[in-house]
This record gives structure tokens, sequence and C-alpha cells, in this order.
């Protein structure tokens, strides 16, 4: 007698042609569904590791395609069904079945899909008694495919394992609700038969109509429904989570979710609602998963996004212009001839002017600093402090000063900080908010310095003057900076402190006695920069060395300072330019057919529509740091085209000779030519008048150009002078300038001719 228990089994497919089978493979899965093994089929045949012994069960045997690397892992016998696996039936000649073809379509390719799920998790918690809805960071969110057992090809597979009484006690419990909405009558007519096979078949094809009653019936879920856990992702401080998954196009998948957050260092369950109701039928992908907790003692997030190591980022200007787009190299951009600390302007209108924008006004200095920074240490100092330097390099004709100013910004820099006291009435949280000063503390020497922050407010801070460190009161959680870690506002500045002109600012990193220390420039660190594109950046970082050696190559800046040997850095310095002069404005009385307005009425008098009109204007800022706009309307009808004249303060290009700039209009011009003062009796003198402005005058203006159909009109002149500083985060609407006036054009009245 021949022993099924020592020839393992083999599998051959009799047509099909051994090339096409040759692509296939055979999975074989036990009673439960899971997958035993694989074996791949060598032309028509596949050798299992199982015997014939053992294959007298439940087991099956399934053929397909092999699945993809992605799949391997979730391979059982629904994925299988679904995908359309073949089905083996078990006839056995001794130790071998035989399969006399199989269906062509298993050679169809697998229709695969990329599915992101994706969401947010939030909740409200109760702040100094107020309800605030918070993000919730470092959540685990567990994301789990539901199925249902009762759906076609599955159900058949699950016909014998479904006991009889969970069949009883379902047509039982059915039968005695009064559904809302009801269920159609001949479905119920289905559940009320004696027949198991009835009774599931009708469950299996309505389950549109039953899910809402299975889904609170806990007791018939693992029946009707199975679960995959796919993952466990985390939240970031945004509350965002995302997960990439694979699935078969047939069948989308249903995603079901629940979260849980550290309390107290255990994980703790704080959402799972009953799954099948909970559940998305299916999952439309990329579609939001927002769920909020509700839960008034969870606390909401804080401190995220630290920069790792010992280095630090110079991050911007104001926390609004990235100190990489301020111009360092004495090259012209947009209407100037060098525009060196300067930065990009673009109007209202989204017109890119060029490097033309000085800074103005109030701004600050906005750093990163790496988590490991402070107390760091290098060649045995230790970092502990930081100082900021300037010197004024030219004034604001960008000649050299005769007297430049120097010296160290020293205003107080301090850092807001919370923490939470949970309130007395047992629910929710006090928020209390604290300063830490970074500074200034003085040195020896007496030079101010400050402290560099780390990850926390309350780590210690051993360089800090006795009292300097913060202490918490009892019960105190979750200390954290208020800004966004670890961006500081690292110092700030009035600009209108300064002279105008080019300023070069240095930073340095100093140990406790205010020492700078030389940090070796072959290192990592410390002093980080914005890559951008032009950068030989390989491994497409947003952040680069500013020395240039993590990029592959030096950047142009120069930003580093180094000692004379060029082995360490001792700085970082860079220019930016500083303005705070008011732009000027100013309309003169227009000349019709060559005579001057009356400047008390503003009325001229002309004899022919071809006299001409002469309409001056002085516009500009003393640094050319500014755009105009020049128009004439005529009474309620609009503007005059051929009057108006628009563009950029341009005093610097004027040479010695007038130069003339066309406008809009054909055959309409303007002479510009530089005027220091004008006559007390002109309309309008200029706002914020100074020497040599620059001043319009149009040419080939007629009276007809202005007054079309009309014999007799008024006009309103109207220049506004735009000034293109920013503060960093906007443009400084201070130094702007404008003026109106009004002229009068009417037919000159001629006398009588004597005896007439």
């Amino acid at each position: 007698m021949e022993n099924y228990n020592s020839t393992r089994v083999t599998l051959k497919i009799s047509e099909g042609g051994d090339k096409a089978n040759a692509s296939l493979m055979a999975y074989v899965v036990d009673h439960h569904g899971s997958l035993i093994e694989s074996a791949a089929f060598e032309k028509n045949t596949a050798v299992l590791k199982q015997t014939r012994g053992t294959m007298e069960g439940q087991q099956r045997i399934y053929i397909a395609q092999p699945l993809p690397k992605d799949l391997e892992k979730k391979i059982n016998e629904r994925l299988l069904v679904n995908a359309g696996a073949y089905s083996v039936v078990q006839n056995f000649i001794g130790n071998e079945i035989a399969i006399s073809r199989v269906p062509t379509t298993l050679f169809d390719p697998w229709n695969l899909e990329l599915c992101f799920i994706q969401g947010n998790i939030t909740n409200n918690v109760l702040i100094n008694g107020v309800e605030v809805t918070s993000p919730v960071n470092n959540a685990r969110v567990h994301i789990e495919r539901i199925g249902r057992r009762l759906r076609w090809p599955l159900w058949p597979i699950w016909y014998d394992r479904i006991p009889d009484w969970v069949i009883d006690e379902t047509r039982n419990q059915l039968l005695q609700i009064s559904p809302a909405p009801p269920i159609p009558e001949d479905v119920m007519q289905g559940i009320r038969s004696d027949s198991r096979d009835k009774v599931l078949q009708t469950l299996a094809d309505n389950h549109e109509f039953f899910h809402p009653y299975f889904c609170r019936w806990a007791w018939c879920w693992p029946w009707f429904y199975y679960v995959i856990d796919e993952t466990i992702v985390s939240t970031d401080c945004n509350g965002n989570f995302d997960w990439p998954e694979i699935f078969l196009s047939c069948c989308p998948p249903n995603i079901y979710i629940w979260v849980e957050v550290n309390i107290g260092g255990q994980w703790v369950t704080v959402y799972k609602p009953w799954l099948p109701c909970s559940t998305y039928w299916p999952y439309t992908c990329g579609a939001p998963i927002n769920i909020n907790l509700g839960n008034l003692n969870l606390l909401p997030c804080n401190n995220n996004g630290a920069l790792p190591g010992e280095c630090v980022y110079l991050n911007s200007v104001s926390g609004g212009t990235p100190i990489r787009s301020i111009q360092q190299s004495n090259s012209s951009s947009g209407h100037l001839s060098n525009a060196v600390g300067l930065v990009d302007y673009t109007d209202g209108n989204g017109n890119d002017h060029g490097n033309i924008s000085p800074f103005g006004s109030s701004f600050s200095f906005w750093l990163q600093f790496g988590v490991n920074l402070y107390g760091a240490t290098f060649g045995g100092n230790t970092i502990t402090n930081y100082r900021w330097s300037y010197v004024q390099k030219t004034d604001a004709y960008l000649q050299t000063p005769v007297s430049p100013v120097s010296g160290t910004l020293n205003p107080i820099v301090n850092m807001p900080y919370y923490y939470y006291l949970p309130n007395p009435s047992g629910v929710g949280y006090d928020e209390i908010i604290g300063t830490f000063n970074l500074g200034p503390f003085y040195d020896a020497s007496n030079k101010p310095m400050y402290v560099i922050p780390q990850s926390s407010p309350t780590l210690s801070y051993p360089s800090l003057p006795a009292g300097a460190q913060i202490s918490l009161p009892a019960g105190a959680v979750d200390p954290a900076w208020y800004y966004p870690y670890p961006l500081t506002v690292s110092i700030s500045l009035d600009s209108g402190h300064y002279p105008d002109g080019l300023y070069e600012f240095t930073f340095e990193l100093l140990n406790e006695t205010g020492t700078v220390v030389p940090i070796p420039v072959t290192n990592n660190a410390p002093f980080l920069i914005d890559a951008i594109p032009t950068d030989i950046n390989p491994g497409g970082a947003t952040m680069i060395n500013a020395y240039g050696l993590l990029s592959g190559g030096g950047i142009s800046e120069n930003y580093v300072i180094t000692d004379g040997l060029g082995i360490n850095a001792v700085g970082f310095q860079f220019q930016m330019r500083i303005d705070n002069a008011h732009c000027y404005a100013g309309i003169s009385d227009a000349i019709v057919d060559g005579a001057t307005t009356d400047t008390e009425c503003g009325t001229g008098t002309y004899q022919e529509g071809t006299d001409p009109v002469e309409l001056i204007f002085q516009a500009g800022h003393p640094h050319n740091f500014a755009l105009f706009s020049f128009e004439v309307e005529k009474g309620n009808s609009g503007y005059v085209a051929a009057a108006g004249l628009a563009g950029e303060s341009a005093n610097a290009n004027i040479p010695p000779a007038v130069v003339t700039l066309a406008n809009n209009a054909a055959g309409t011009t303007f002479d510009i030519s530089q005027v220091s003062s004008l006559p007390l009796l002109n309309p309008e003198n200029p706002e914020f008048q100074v020497a040599n402005m620059d001043e319009y005058s149009s040419t080939g203006i007629t009276v007809g150009a202005l007054l079309g159909t009309c014999t007799t009109a008024a006009f309103s002149e109207n220049l506004s002078v735009t000034g293109t500083h920013t503060d960093g985060t906007g443009r400084v609407t201070a130094f702007d300038a404008s003026v109106v006036a009004a002229i009068a054009i009417s037919p000159a009245i001629v006398a009588p001719s004597p005896g007439s």
C-alpha cells in the first residue's frame, strides 16, 4: 500500500502551454484561510512541501500569478479569492493532482492601485476655562482593513464555518426588530426561510439593509466581518497622519481607524468606536479622515521641529525674508546698477522689479539653533552664547562714509514660554505664560552677549547668571517655548537709529566668558543657510553648510568668516541695505498753449485743439527705492491714457543732459530733469522735498488729446509714489508720498475787433 505521508504532492496542468504555466504559483491555505506555503510552477508542474496525508483536511489549493512584492506578506485566502485565483479540485491519483486546464484570466496582469489614507486627529481641551481645539501630536493611529465574509466571491468558502446558532440568532433578531428604514418584504421572506442556504444568500445579497443592525450586534462580528491590521502610524504636531496602501482595483479598501495616546507613560486607547458602524465602506482614497477625541484632559501639542545637531540655521529677517535672498554681490538688478544688500520687490500687480527693496523701520534676525549646540565643545571651548555686531560699509549712495557707524547690538531679548497647571476643578488646565531672558549679559570687557536656547526652557543653563534659570511651580507640566521651537528672535533693532547705507552684520558663537569659539570648517556645522537651485546640492537638502562643503562645492556669498589659516570658522557675516528716507511727490502748474495755468483757480485757455499742454510733476526717492504712477482723470469719464506715466525712481540714471521717457500712448513723451527746489507759488510743493528731485514734463500732449469731444473740461492730476522698503514681513508704507492737483481747460475769450 502506497505511503501518502512520505511523498510530496505534485500539481500537473495538462493544457495551457508550458511557457504560460511557468508564470503561475500554487498557494496552499489552511482551514482558517491563512497561507501555509507557496510553490512556483516549472513548466506545467509544481511540487508542494505538503503530502497527501497532510492535505486530506480542510486545506485548499489556489493557482494564481505571483503576487507583487508589496502584497506578499498579506496573502491569505480572501486576497486570493478577491484576485480571481483558481481553486483547485483535489482529485488525487496517488500523490498527484491532475488539472486539465486553468482559466486564461489567470494570465492577465495584476491591476493594482495606490491609495493614500490620510487624516487629522484633534482634541477639545479646556485651557483657562475655554474649550480649545488643538491637534494631537504623536498619537498612534491604527489603520485596519475591514471585509465582509458574506459577499461574493468570498462567502461560499465560509459557508461551512458559520455555526447554525449564528444563523438562527441572526434570523430571530431580525424578525423581532421594527426596522427603520423598513426592510423590503421580499428580503424578509428570505430571512424567514427555514433553508440555511436561503438565509445566507439573503444576508449576502442585501448587506445595505442589514448592516445598520449588524454593526450594533457585537456577537455577530466575527462571523460576518473580518479585520486585517494594516499598520500603525503616528501623527505630527499638526495632528496629521497618512499611509500609502496598495490594493487590488477589484477590491477598494474598507478602512477602520482607532487611536491611542501616551498618558503618564502608558498607551491609552482614547478612540475606538463600534467597528463596522464606523468603517468607511469603501474608503475614498485621499479623503480626509478627521477625528476629534473630545477628551478634556489631554494636553495640546507643544514643541516640534527641533533642528538636530551642533549647528545654527541663519533663517530670516523678521521670519519672512530669507537671509539667503539678500543680494551679496556688487551687481545690477532691476533699474539699479548696484543692488548689494537688497531683496526682490514685486508690485501689487505681480510685476517683479528685481532686487530694489531695502530694509527699513524695525526688523529682527530669526535663527534656528540645533538642539546640541548649547554645550558643544570645540578645541576645549564650550559654546553657550552668541553675539551680533555691525559696521556701516558705505553711505546710501554706496560711497565710503567718512565716519562709519559700528558697534554691538544689545537690545533685551526675551523668549516667551508656557506650561500647564491642572485646573483646581479637576477638569482641564490653566496655561501659564512666562518669559525667559536670553540677554544681554555682559562679559568682562562689558560686551553684550546672549544665551543660546535649548529645546526646553527648563533645561540646565550653567552659563546663566544666578537667578536667571527658570523654576516651575509644583504640578506644572509640559513646559515649552511659546514660539514653534526652535525658531528664535535672536535680536531686534530699530533701523531708524542707523544712517542710511550698506551694513555688514556679524553673528558669532561664544563661550561663557564671551570669547569666540573657533570651529573647524570641515565640520558639518555650525552655520547652515537655505539651499537654492543653483547650489551644488546632490542630496536635495533644504539647508546646506554656509561654507559650502556639504553642497559639494562652495557657495558664492562668502558668509563664513575664517581665521587667518582658513581652518576654523569664527563667524557668519552678511550685508544688507538700511534706508529710512521718504519718497517725494509734487505737481507743478500745468502750461496750456504756452501760458501757466492760474495757480489759484487752475484754469488754462486755448485757441486751437492742436495747442500744446505741458504737465509737470516731481516723483521719486533720494536713493531710487520707489515706483511712481501719474494719472490724469477728466471729469467723471476716466483717465486720459495719453497723459499718464508710470515707472521706477530714476535719478541715478539721469545724466547731465535731459532724457526722455515714452508713455503708453503714441506720440507722448516725458522729459526728465533734476531740480533742487520749486517756487513757493507752485500749487503743490513736493511732500518731503529733497535736493536733486526727478522732474517729469510732458511733450506732445495737445489740448484735443485731453478734451476729446469736450470744449471745456476739468481734470485731476493724481500722483502716487510707492516706497519699495521692507521690514522683512512686508512693504513699509510709511515712506510713501502722494499728491493731487486740479486744472481746467476752456476756450480763450476773443475780444471783439474794433468797430464790430
